[in-house]
């Protein structure tokens, strides 16, 4: 039990999220509200760290097992990756619904390619680890997938064809699903049985999606903001109306 790291944890990450939500939509960047949130996040992340060098096996993160390679590797690998996904997961919905004023239920529908594609992909990869033993190469494949699915969704505009969004989400499901799991795989199948959970736990805490989120998260408004066409000024400017020939005016006869 570390009560102590997982209440410093907590804060940091609670403070973090806050000082991203805050900043720049209800209160300016250099509030003293956002940058307290910042400094707190920072001060409570080193104070985490030197606990849990601190408390050795006793420990939430162990240093024992966060040195070994497959260990780090692996997590930073999930943590890039797995956040990679949960952004289009999170806002492709949005596009439907916003863009091409679909409901709710039909904007998830559209949405199933990917999902399906990545749980098809998913079984596949781990059926393929089991029977050959071999998952390093698996993690370049599927980061080469879905960085270019990731690319291509980023092409998606107004009047997108189905056809288009519905390619790229598969292939953008293939790419994730296909090496998704493998962090947990390669860390399970090297840990001894006694740090099992502990890994598990480490792969699993580094690969969250919220952090990943909410740092795209205040950045989605400015995107919006630079899309919508500004309205242009009703009123002719005074170098226009000069240039405007006059028309004579005309005498009426009594």
């Amino acid at each position: 039990m570390d009560p102590l790291g997982t209440a410093l944890i907590m804060g940091a990450v609670i403070s973090f999220i806050l000082a991203l939500q805050f900043g720049g939509e209800t209160k300016p960047w250099k509030s003293s509200t956002v940058i307290g949130l910042l400094v707190g996040c920072v001060l409570m992340l080193i104070a985490f760290g030197i606990l849990e060098s601190v408390q050795g096996e006793r420990a939430m993160l162990t240093s024992r097992l966060m040195r070994e390679r497959n260990v780090w590797v692996n997590g930073v690998y999930g943590a890039f990756f797995a956040g990679s996904y949960f952004i289009p997961l999170y806002y492709l919905p949005i596009y439907f619904q916003s863009i091409d004023n679909v409901s709710p239920t039909d904007s998830g529908v559209r949405n199933l390619p990917l999902i399906i594609a990545f749980t098809i992909a998913t079984v596949a990869s781990g059926g393929f680890i089991s029977q050959t033993g071999i998952a390093t190469p698996i993690l370049p494949v599927g980061s080469v997938l879905a960085t270019i699915a990731a690319g291509l969704l980023y092409t998606l505009d107004i009047g997108t064809g189905t056809g288009k969004w519905i390619g790229y989400q598969i292939l953008a499901g293939f790419g994730y699903g296909v090496a998704f799991q493998v962090p947990i795989i390669v860390c399970q199948g090297t840990a001894d049985p006694s740090d099992l959970s502990s890994v598990t736990a480490i792969i699993l805490c580094e690969s969250s999606s919220a952090l990943s989120y909410d740092l795209v998260n205040p950045l989605y408004p400015l995107s919006q903001a630079n899309c919508i066409p500004r309205p242009q000024s009703s009123k002719l400017s005074a170098a226009h109306l000069s240039s405007e020939p006059r028309k004579p005016a005309s005498s009426t006869s009594s």
